[in-house]
């Protein structure tokens, strides 16, 4: 007979993890001794030759390309935040109830390996509370506890009015004590979340976009941290900016993190398209490609007629493109 196993998982410290972690630490010291966030900003720009915006708000943005273990990476950062600076709410906004489970799952599997990793910290476990299916007392439990906490949820929670988080306080419920102390008193759960003043971490945060969830959004007042893979260029919406870290497809595929599969790119610095790889797409005469312009990655298909650094491509080889004017285009696998 089959006897239940808890799962075990061994992991290994990974440097562009602690890159990132380090990273994210070290901008909220500068940030907590009340430094210019500007100041703070540019200077890490200029440190590690990220092209990209700073702009007067509080996200703080990471790229992690998939598979480099984007979510190991913001529980990491809540310990190290709870750590070295005492925070002890957060918010993980994520896209999806698929996306939901799944982080509820990592902080599961996860929580052995941390609990060991900071055996000499008061902190050493994450509450980790899932708002789904109108559970406000996951909510409430969220709200009351004093430990080391995070709550998972959806921006449906509360992007419209009549969400349940939206609307008024019933009279039977009591509001902790630290909500009305010189304080004006709440009406609804999600000012109760907003006044615990949480570290929000998104988790894919482009798929957060619309008027409805910024005007409830609205509130959360402390840093955000943005993680996601992609960072769409869309109108009216917040591009990367305010860069704690990056690993995208090329800094993947130069480390070996990630297989062979990204094929094109577009240097970030001075729009030049760099060949770093060719896959095929059955017989046809296409290869598969990713596009990276201003930090924001698109993948798409070249083929016979598509347009390379401004020419038009004529045939597509094992490793070279051939150009309308005969011009060669090598894989260079040393970028």
């Amino acid at each position: 007979m089959l006897r239940n196993q808890t799962k075990q998982f061994q992991y290994e410290i990974q440097n562009y993890q602690e890159d990132c972690v380090n990273n994210i630490v070290s901008l909220f010291e500068r940030l907590r001794q009340k430094e210019s966030f500007s100041k703070v900003f540019e200077e890490h720009h200029d440190d590690n030759s990220y092209n990209f915006p700073v702009k007067d708000t509080k996200n703080i943005d990471i790229m992690m390309e998939t598979g480099t273990g984007k979510t190991f990476t913001f529980i990491k950062s809540i310990f190290e935040l709870n750590k070295n600076f005492g925070y002890k709410k957060f918010i993980i906004l994520v896209p999806s109830v698929a996306i939901r489970e799944g982080t509820k799952t990592h902080l599961q599997d996860t929580k052995d390996y941390f609990k060991a990793y900071y055996a000499n910290e008061r902190e050493k476990e994450i509450e980790t509370f899932v708002y789904e299916g109108g559970n406000i007392s996951a909510v409430s439990q969220y709200i009351g506890t004093s430990h080391l906490s995070v709550l998972i949820m959806t921006p449906s929670s509360f992007s419209h009015k009549d969400n349940i988080l939206n609307r008024p306080l019933e009279r039977e419920i009591n509001t902790p004590d630290l909500f009305l102390i010189n304080q004006d008193p709440l009406n609804t759960y999600l000012e109760c979340l907003k006044r615990l003043n949480p570290i929000v971490i998104m988790d894919e945060a482009h798929r957060f976009e619309g008027d409805a969830f910024k005007k409830y959004f609205e509130g959360f007042d402390n840093y955000y941290l943005r993680f996601g893979a992609t960072f769409p260029k869309k109108k009216n919406s917040l591009l990367l900016s305010n860069v704690a870290y990056i690993l995208d497809s090329i800094s993947s595929f130069r480390q070996s993190l990630v297989k062979k599969i990204v094929v094109y790119t577009q240097d970030i610095v001075d729009n030049a398209d760099t060949l770093i790889g060719i896959e095929r797409e059955g017989s046809k005469n296409t290869a598969i490609v990713n596009t990276l312009a201003n930090g924001v990655v698109f993948r798409r298909v070249l083929g016979a007629g598509s347009v390379f650094n401004g020419k038009t491509i004529k045939k597509i080889n094992k490793d070279n493109l051939v150009l309308a004017d005969d011009t060669l285009v090598k894989v260079d696998y040393s970028q």
